[in-house]
């Protein structure tokens, strides 16, 4: 994957359910679920990074808001770190920064 700014899905953005199990992404067992309720209450994600803890400092993200800017005015390549996070008001979604795999 290129270095560059990659669009973040939203609601509506992913596929449909299905019975293939997810992909588990840090080793552990995923499973799709048999549940009948369209969230599958049983369906499992393996969480891959997000099993650490995330340290606020016991703090919460009150009233969190992503920067907004459009698409020409992005925030600067030269200057930007791996999971830096705005809100393109171009194209009415955020967007990550992502690294070369």
């Amino acid at each position: 994957m290129a270095a560059g700014w990659k669009r973040v899905l939203l609601e509506g953005d992913a596929a449909e359910l299905s019975d293939d199990a997810p992909p588990a992404t840090d080793g552990t067992a995923a499973a799709a679920g048999v549940g009948p309720e369209a969230s599958r209450d049983d369906h499992v994600h393996a969480l891959g990074p997000l099993v650490a803890d995330l340290d606020f400092a016991s703090a919460s993200a009150v009233s969190f808001v992503l920067e907004n800017q459009t698409t020409a005015n992005a925030p600067d390549p030269a200057a930007e770190t791996i999971g830096q996070e705005y809100f393109d008001t171009t194209l009415d979604r955020p967007r990550v920064w992502v690294a070369t795999a």
